[in-house]
């Protein structure tokens, strides 16, 4: 077996030989390509790349007069990668290391030669390049000092048993080391996403201080796309996409596009789409993913792009430090089934500015307070600048641009908490219409829209074919037209998936858009937090909890929140007093609420403030009035009406909310209710959706 040593001084070539002839040119051919290459005095482009072919060509024949394959690669090919690789800077190349794409070998596991190829360049500092070609490995480790990887697929070859975990890359040496991953990078999980649990991955990069991640993920299997941890610098770009699960009974987190534990100096650039269950057809399809997911980092700058996942961000916290100084600034989220961006359990010092939030189904923001068990509290949270639109198009949990919950178990609640200047608005208008298409219709006025807003029909005549009054409809945008299409369900519209055989139709017909956020998120002071529009309150998404005061950032202990468990029935033609379930519902140590009753009091005099959401459901006749009213009373018998009556004339298959909202100075010892009316048919069930009186202390 032939060696050849090389080496290159003032640029010029000194070449030593052993072996055959055919060798030592081949080598040479090699060497004095790389060197006319390096010191040409143009940078002409078509002169690289005839270099760069003749480089490539040389060294594959060499590899090949070699047989750097198998048992031999520590001998000939280390002398090969030593004096060739080292000076003139050639990417190593899998084939060295016996390493055989898929194309030629494709069911084959080369997860010992990619771990070869790996340990090279921790010995020689050279950077790693696939060439574009595929190879299959499971449980692949590579301990790294400075490694450059780009151009290349790894396919895990054992995805459906087990803990699928692709590719691990920790230190050579603890606490030293970088990861450069370049955009063509790229790992297919190629599951049926039944095995795993949230702690497989993909790719794991665990304790090396400096990162940066461009890579691209995909393929069907359970737990995190991409995983970094420990780690001191992060720079990620990374593109993570079509990753699901089989879905039996999961009811908490299963997938993460990004997860990023305990690091520092991070930011994120990339882009997360498409992850939850591999059933497409269920409503929930997305439920139990989130795009990016972190804890226990410090100093972290988001502004990615999050869609159709669960949670778009989740900044969750940690038992000890949380997350702090986490900013999430710009960046979007779209098509989320519950969150655009969630801070949760003990996330301090942290905001959000400059967010789009489209078409999430729960609330555009989310705060929550922390469970018993973790001893920091979500505090000092800005919410400024975000932009959220059409909140709760999924038809899943319409509910606010903005929420507070009460922590789990703890009963604790978010604190320093500030809303201002932000932006909240659903769709709204109408236009009328007419068939361009068996799939399509044209708008004959301007409308504000988007794929996925939820929109009813209404004609003077009749309906084209396949289409009728009083049914919920999707839009399905046509770009750069005044045309759309018109999906039966939410996620057909986001799948493109039309009504088809329109035609016909008499009279004039009219689109109109239908709103399905309960609060838009408005501007505020800086200080506390408004009343009204400008947010909503969740316990568990069942009842009300305290917001924090202008000082201190406490919960205010004059307050009560009312909810029920089931709607609750109004019989016909007399106001009836809407009740509430204790199990739901909370109050003070005042009792200001006594649930059974519906009767809420007063302790205290000064400003008070009564907000009220109700729903009604379909009427049993058409044209019934429906009112809800605020009413009041000295003694807890005589009652007479203190608020405006909200009235309303609905049809047969209409779903009416009204709101109560109301805000004065009331004397203590006051009692309030509220009661709510029908006029005609049987009896019509009306759900409680928000109900809570609250002490406004600086009013």
């Amino acid at each position: 077996m032939a060696n050849a040593i090389v080496s290159l001084k003032q640029n010029r070539a000194e070449v030593r030989f052993s072996g055959p002839d055919t060798v030592s040119s081949l080598v040479a051919s090699a060497v004095s390509a790389r060197v006319a290459a390096e010191t040409a005095e143009t940078g002409a482009e078509a002169a690289q790349a005839a270099a760069e072919a003749a480089r490539d060509t040389a060294v594959a024949a060499t590899v090949n007069k070699l047989n750097l394959t198998g048992d031999n690669v520590g001998g000939n090919a280390a002398t090969l990668i030593e004096n060739i690789g080292l000076n003139a800077r050639l990417p190593l190349i899998p084939e060295l290391f016996g390493a055989v794409d898929t194309s030629i070998d494709p069911s084959g596991d080369y997860t010992a030669e990619i771990e070869a190829w790996f340990d090279a360049a921790r010995t020689t500092g050279l950077p790693l390049d696939g060439r574009g070609k595929t190879y299959r490995v499971t449980a692949a480790t590579g301990p790294v000092a400075h490694l450059h990887i780009d151009n290349v697929t790894l396919v895990e070859s054992n995805p459906n048993t087990g803990e699928p975990r692709t590719l691990t890359l920790t230190p050579a040496t603890a606490g030293v080391g970088s990861v450069w991953i370049g955009p063509g990078f790229k790992i297919n999980r190629n599951g049926n996403g039944t095995a795993g649990t949230l702690g497989a991955y993909a790719l794991l990069i665990d304790g090396v201080p400096n990162v940066h991640v461009e890579a691209e993920i995909y393929g069907n299997a359970r737990g995190s796309g991409i995983w970094i941890r420990g780690a001191s610098y992060v720079w990620e770009r990374a593109y993570v996409h079509d990753m699901r699960y089989a879905h039996t009974s999961e009811t908490d987190d299963v997938i993460n596009g990004v997860l990023v534990n305990t690091s520092e100096d991070v930011f994120c650039n990339g882009r997360v789409e498409r992850l939850g269950r591999i059933d497409q057809t269920s409503a929930e399809r997305d439920r139990y993913s989130r795009g990016y997911a972190f804890s226990g980092c410090k100093r972290v700058t988001w502004n990615a792009r999050a869609e159709r996942v669960d949670q778009g961000v989740d900044v969750t916290g940690d038992l000890n430090s949380g997350n702090t100084q986490f900013l999430i600034n710009g960046g979007s989220a779209k098509y989320c089934a519950t969150y655009g961006a969630k801070f949760a359990n003990t996330a301090v010092a942290c905001g959000v500015t400059g967010m789009v939030i489209d078409q999430v189904g729960r609330a555009a923001v989310a705060i929550s307070g922390p469970s018993s068990s973790l001893k920091n509290q979500t505090r000092d949270i800005l919410v400024s600048g975000v932009v959220a639109l059409n909140i709760g198009t999924n038809q899943l949990w319409p509910e606010p641009n903005v929420v507070l919950i009460e922590g789990s178990g703890s009963g604790r609640d978010p604190a320093g908490v500030i809303i201002t200047g932000n932006k909240g608005t659903s769709f709204t208008g109408s236009s009328a219409f007419t068939v361009f298409d068996t799939d399509e219709i044209m708008l004959t006025g301007y409308l504000r829209i988007a794929t996925g807003v939820r929109v009813r029909l209404t004609t003077t005549g009749t309906l084209p074919s396949g289409l009728a009054t009083g049914t919920d409809y999707f839009i399905i945008d046509v770009p750069d037209t005044n045309r759309v299409k018109l999906a039966s369900s939410y996620i057909n519209a986001l799948d493109g998936t039309p009504i088809t055989g329109l035609s016909g139709g008499s009279g004039t017909h009219t689109l109109a858009l239908q709103v399905d956020c309960d609060a838009a998120v408005e501007n505020d002071t800086t200080d506390r937090v408004a009343a009204e529009p400008n947010l909503e309150w969740g316990n568990d998404w069942v009842g009300m909890v305290p917001r924090p005061s202008g000082t201190g950032g406490e919960s205010l202990d004059l307050y009560a929140n009312g909810a029920r468990a089931s709607a609750q029935s109004i019989p016909n033609a007399a106001f009836t007093t809407i009740t509430y379930d204790a199990a739901a519902s909370s109050s003070d140590e005042y009792a200001i609420l006594n649930e059974a009753t519906g009767v809420w009091s007063v302790p205290k005099s000064g400003t008070w403030e009564f907000v009220g959401r109700y729903q009604w459901a379909e009427g049993a006749t058409t044209n019934t009035a429906r009112i809800v009213r605020l009413e009041s009373s000295n003694d807890g018998s005589s009652w007479s009406e203190i608020s405006e009556t909200v009235a309303s004339i609905g049809a047969t298959t209409q779903n009416m909310t009204q709101s109560i909202n109301y805000r004065r100075r009331l004397s203590a010892g006051l009692f309030l209710r509220a009661t709510a009316f029908q006029s005609d048919g049987a009896a019509l069930n009306l759900t409680v959706r928000r109900s809570e009186m609250r002490f406004i202390p600086s009013a």
